[in-house]
């Protein structure tokens, strides 16, 4: 997901990010630290694709985000 496109979803749906509490993400979108550094309250990603390369687990962890994927709970 790339930081750009996130920040005009957010204007577009006048959404502030700590609405934010998940993101459903496919592979075609990376969810990395600088995404979740704008949204301060999520504390769920969940992957629909296979994998979860794309999705900065390091930061997820530091964080305390769960993030599901098809294979299960990491």
């Amino acid at each position: 997901m790339d930081v750009a496109i996130l920040i005009q979803f957010l204007t577009t749906h006048n959404t502030k990010p700590s609405a934010i509490r998940a993101i459903v993400c496919g592979g075609a979108h990376p969810v990395t630290a600088d995404v979740l550094r704008l949204l301060p309250s999520v504390k769920l990603v969940v992957c629909t694709s296979a994998g979860l390369d794309h999705i900065d687990l390091i930061e997820c962890r530091r964080r305390g985000i769960q993030v599901l994927g098809i294979g299960g709970l990491f």
